[in-house]
């Protein structure tokens, strides 16, 4: 296995971080965000919770689901 080190990219739209020091900065709670829209599509269902792109239109479909 090859040490790459804590942060790798793995897309030019994507990066992986091994180091907990990046914890608050990743997974801060802030303002909800939008998922990249070239992949609201995939599975081959564009109305589905889970490939739902815009976060707004995502807590409206999810909301049924909350009580589960």
């Amino acid at each position: 296995m090859c040490d790459l080190g804590p942060i790798v990219r793995i897309t030019p739209d994507e990066i992986h971080i091994n180091d907990a020091e990046w914890n608050d900065a990743l997974y801060a709670k802030s303002p909800k965000q939008n998922k990249y829209e070239w992949m609201a599509g995939r599975f081959g269902n564009n109305s589905s919770v889970f490939t739902t792109a815009e976060a707004s239109l995502h807590r409206v479909r999810r909301a049924p689901l909350n009580p589960m």
